[in-house]
């Protein structure tokens, strides 16, 4: 078994755990407890600068590590972690099941996080639905796959090799069902 060294940068952060003896996915926890407010992005009334970009604003977060994702919002949520995979690993974010349901998702749908990044773990979760969602402190937030990395060295050529098969079309050119 690899090796995934983790550094807290709160004493309150809690390692990410498998569920169950053959999950893929360790769960991530939101640990909240110990900030003061989170970075939000408000899609329904976002204040754009003068380049376009959304404005981010804070919401406060309560003594207990609890805050009210609201709807349309989205909330970068500490995770109190840094990750040192190996060099040839990467980590990918995936949302929970049990939120999306609920309507909350990664804000990104995906989240791929490269050996290189050295600071603290931030999951970006949505609010989809039309009502507010209590996010505590400790509650499992995402789930992360450790992937192998293949790097390839691109290169331009003046036509792609012949391969098995000559397939075009795409978006559902293989049939339904």
């Amino acid at each position: 078994m690899s090796k995934l060294y983790i550094e807290p940068v709160s004493e309150l952060a809690q390692l990410p755990e498998y569920q169950t003896t053959y999950a893929a996915g360790m769960d991530i926890r939101a640990c909240t407890k110990w900030r003061n407010n989170l970075k939000t992005f408000d899609y329904s009334s976002a204040y754009r600068d003068a380049q376009g970009k959304i404005q981010a604003e804070t919401i406060p977060v309560e003594k207990d590590g609890g805050f009210m994702l609201m709807p349309n919002m989205c909330v970068l949520i500490p995770t109190g972690i840094k990750l040192q995979p190996q060099e040839d690993m990467a980590e990918l974010l995936l949302p929970r099941s049990g939120l999306g349901i609920q309507g909350i998702i990664l804000a990104n749908t995906v989240g791929l996080i490269d050996p290189d990044y050295a600071d603290e773990m931030l999951v970006a979760l949505y609010n989809r639905t039309k009502r507010g969602m209590l996010i505590n402190h400790g509650d499992r937030i995402c789930q992360m796959v450790m992937l192998p990395i293949l790097r390839v060295q691109p290169e331009f050529v003046t036509e792609l090799p012949e391969l098995y098969s000559n397939r075009e079309g795409g978006f559902g050119s293989s049939g339904r069902g």
